[in-house]
């Protein structure tokens, strides 16, 4: 049985929730949801792999529903000091988002603190 653990996170006045995901044994998951699908163009997806390229520890995901997310995945066994570390690339992401890759895209800043996030948990 994984475990999730949901985290409510300001970054520049938007409301996001940062989730910790536990899954049995091996993997931890930390995502945060940046915007939903609808605002997730496929030219957008470029941007997003170029980004991943150009930062360390940013991963930027779309899950199966085109929903975009900033996330990292690490080893249970990690130690502390690269979870957070881990933690904080992902909270990051949301803010380079915004401040990098949006504004080509004509999206502003907003939060998704108050969408359904059980899809992913």
């Amino acid at each position: 049985m994984r475990r999730a653990y949901i985290l409510p996170y300001e970054i520049d006045g938007n409301k996001f929730l940062v989730t910790i995901i536990v899954f049995p044994e091996t993997w931890i998951k930390i995502v945060a949801m940046i915007a939903e699908n609808d605002k997730v163009s496929k030219d957008m997806h470029l941007a997003l792999l170029k980004e991943n390229w150009n930062l360390f520890e940013v991963t930027y995901s779309i899950d199966g529903f085109g929903n975009l997310f900033s996330e990292n995945d690490l080893l249970q066994t990690t130690n502390f000091d690269n979870f957070v570390s881990e933690f904080q690339a992902v909270v990051f992401g949301v803010k380079n988002f915004f401040e990098k890759v949006a504004p080509s895209f004509q999206l502003k800043a907003s939060g998704t603190y108050d969408r359904n996030h059980a899809a992913w948990v």
